[in-house]
C-alpha cells in the first residue's frame, strides 16, 4: 500500500464518503471531464461508503479539490506489506498484547490484600490536607502562631490538658463562651443513640442556629409516626427490620450510612406497630386475628386518625415556639405569638366540632389579640393593625397545613391497594396449575418487594415534608454553620475519638 501511495504513474487516495454525496461526486467528476478518474466502492457502513479513489498525475490536483468538495475523508492504509498479511501479523501481535495485558490484571489483582492498608493511608493523606488548609488561616509572626477557632464546650478541659501536655508554659490560651446571638458558631448536634439517627432529617434542611433548640428530639417521634403510618404493614416492616439488622451485622459501614440505616430501622418498626393496627401483612394475603381499622374499608376512620395527628403535630410545634420564648424571656411573645393562635384556631375546630358559644368567643377573643398584638413591634397604630391584619389572614394556611397531613391516609391507601391487586393477581394465577403456582411467587415476590420500596420512598419523602412545611414553619428557622474539625471520618475509616463507643 506504501508503494501505491507513493507512487509516480499515477495520485491514489483511500478514504470514506457519505453514501448521500457518493453519487453527486460520480456526476460531477463527469460533467467536469475528469475522464482520467475514478472512485471506486469497495464497501459500506453506517451510512459511509469505504473507497479508493485515483487518477492520473496530471488531473491529481482538481480531483483532490472535488473530493474535498463532497466531504471525502481520508484513511491511509498504515500496512507495511500485502494487506492480509499485515492483518494477520496485528492479529498475532492482538494475541500477544491480551497475554500481556492479563498477566498485568493477575499483578493488580495481588495488589488487593494491600487494599485496606491503601484506604487507611488514603484517610490519613485526606486529613493532613485539611490541616494544611486548616493552617492557612493562622497568623503567624517570627516569634509565635495564633490560632483562633472553636472548640465544643464539654471539649474545653481535656483541650487545655492536651496543650498542657504538649506544649507545657509555652503558651497563652483564652477560652470565651460562644454568644448565643452570634451567627458564625459552628453546630454540632449531640443526641442520645435512640435520637441520633434523625439528625440526618434536621440536617438535610439545615442546622439550628446556635441561639435555636435543636429540634431533632422533637423530630424524632413526629417523623416516626408519619412514616410508620404511610407504610402501614407488618409484612414490609418485618422484612425492613430484618434486612437493616443483617446489613449491620454483616458489614461495617461509615458512620453517616449506619445513621442512615438506624433510621429506616425505625421506620420499619413503626411500619409494623401500624401494620398490627389496620391488619395488614403485605396487603392482606394473610387473614391475621388482629388489626382495629380496615384500610380498605374504614376511610372515614383514616381521615380523623390523619387530622387528630396532624392537629397534634401542629399544635406541638406551635408549643415549642412558646417554649423557646419562656427560655428567652419573652413572655410577651407566648402571649401573644402562641396564646392567641391557640385560642383562635382551637377555638375554630372547638367551633365546628361542638357548635359551642363559648368556643366562639375564645375564637373571636385570639383573633382580636393577633389583630391587635401580633404587629406590636410597630410604633404607629395603623401600622400595628395592618400588620396584624396580615397575620391574621395567615390563618388561611393553617387549612392549608391540616389538609396536607390527610396524605398519610392517602398513602397508605395508595401502597395498600397496590399490594391487595397484587394478590388478586397471584391467586387467580396459583389456581392454574404448578406453572401459574411458580408465576404466582415470582409475581407476588417482585411486585411485592416494589411496591414495599414505593411505600417505603414516598413515606421518607412525604414526611419530610410535613416536617419541613407544615411543623418547621410554626417555631424553627436554621441557618447554622456545620462545626468541621480539622480530622474527620472518610468514607472507608471511622476515627474513634477518645470516650466514644
Amino acid at each position: 500500500m506504501d508503494q501505491l501511495y507513493r507512487s509516480d504513474r499515477f495520485f491514489m487516495e483511500t478514504g470514506t464518503i457519505s453514501s448521500r454525496f457518493y453519487e453527486d461526486l460520480q456526476k460531477a467528476l463527469v460533467e467536469r471531464n475528469l475522464d482520467g478518474t475514478l472512485v471506486y466502492k469497495l464497501s459500506e457502513r453506517e451510512g459511509n461508503y469505504y473507497v479508493v479513489a485515483l487518477s492520473t498525475n496530471k488531473e491529481a490536483e482538481k480531483f483532490s479539490e472535488i473530493l474535498r468538495e463532497f466531504g471525502f475523508t481520508r484513511v491511509k492504509i498504515a500496512a507495511d506489506s500485502e494487506v492480509n498479511n499485515y492483518l494477520i501479523d496485528l492479529g498475532e501481535q492482538k494475541d500477544e498484547v491480551n497475554k500481556q495485558i492479563q498477566a498485568v490484571d493477575n499483578e493488580i489483582i495481588d495488589f488487593k490484600k494491600y487494599l485496606e492498608d491503601l484506604y487507611i493511608y488514603q484517610a490519613y493523606i485526606i486529613n493532613c490536607r485539611k490541616k494544611e488548609a486548616s493552617s492557612e488561616n493562622f497568623l503567624k509572626t517570627r516569634q509565635m502562631n495564633i490560632v483562633e477557632g472553636y472548640v465544643p464546650s464539654d471539649k474545653s478541659e481535656e483541650f487545655k490538658a492536651d496543650l498542657n501536655q504538649i506544649l507545657g508554659d509555652k503558651y497563652i490560651l483564652d477560652v470565651i463562651p460562644a454568644q448565643k446571638d452570634d451567627p458564625n458558631v459552628p453546630i454540632i448536634l449531640k443526641n442520645n443513640k435512640l435520637v441520633e439517627p434523625y439528625e440526618n432529617v434536621v440536617e438535610t434542611y439545615a442546622l439550628p442556629k446556635y441561639s435555636e433548640l435543636d429540634p431533632t428530639s422533637i423530630v424524632a417521634p413526629f417523623y416516626t409516626i408519619f412514616t410508620g403510618f404511610m407504610i402501614g404493614d407488618l409484612g414490609y416492616g418485618l422484612l425492613g427490620v430484618i434486612a437493616i439488622l443483617l446489613a449491620l451485622k454483616l458489614k461495617d459501614f461509615p458512620k453517616d450510612t449506619q445513621k442512615t440505616l438506624k433510621l429506616f430501622l425505625r421506620i420499619s418498626i413503626s411500619a409494623c406497630v401500624f401494620g398490627f393496627i389496620f391488619g395488614s401483612v403485605f396487603g392482606g394475603i394473610i387473614d391475621v386475628p388482629f388489626g382495629w381499622i380496615d384500610t380498605t374499608t374504614d376511610i372515614n376512620e383514616l381521615i380523623v386518625m390523619s387530622l387528630v395527628i396532624g392537629g397534634v403535630s401542629l399544635f406541638f410545634a406551635l408549643g415549642v415556639k412558646g417554649y423557646m420564648a419562656i427560655r428567652d424571656g419573652r413572655f410577651d411573645g407566648v402571649i401573644f405569638d402562641v396564646l392567641s393562635w391557640y385560642m383562635a384556631v382551637g377555638g375554630a375546630i372547638a367551633l365546628v366540632l361542638t357548635k359551642n358559644p363559648i368556643a366562639k368567643y375564645i375564637m373571636i377573643a385570639g383573633m382580636i389579640m393577633i389583630v391587635l398584638f401580633a404587629g406590636r413591634a410597630i410604633k404607629s397604630w395603623p401600622g400595628r393593625l395592618a400588620s396584624g391584619a396580615y397575620e391574621l389572614y395567615g390563618i388561611t394556611s393553617w387549612i392549608g397545613d391540616f389538609v396536607s397531613f390527610l396524605r398519610l391516609m392517602a398513602l397508605v391507601l395508595s401502597g395498600g391497594f397496590v399490594a391487595y391487586s397484587v394478590n388478586l393477581i397471584v391467586k387467580m394465577m396459583a389456581g392454574s396449575g404448578i406453572g401459574g403456582l411458580i408465576g404466582g411467587i415470582i409475581i407476588f415476590v417482585v411486585f411485592q418487594l416494589f411496591n414495599m420500596f414505593l411505600s417505603y420512598l414516598s413515606a421518607y419523602v412525604h414526611s419530610l415534608r410535613l416536617i419541613y412545611v407544615e411543623m418547621f414553619n410554626k417555631f424553627y428557622e436554621g441557618g447554622g454553620i456545620k462545626f468541621r474539625e480539622m480530622t474527620e471520618d472518610t468514607n472507608n475509616i471511622n476515627i474513634i475519638r477518645r470516650g466514644e463507643k
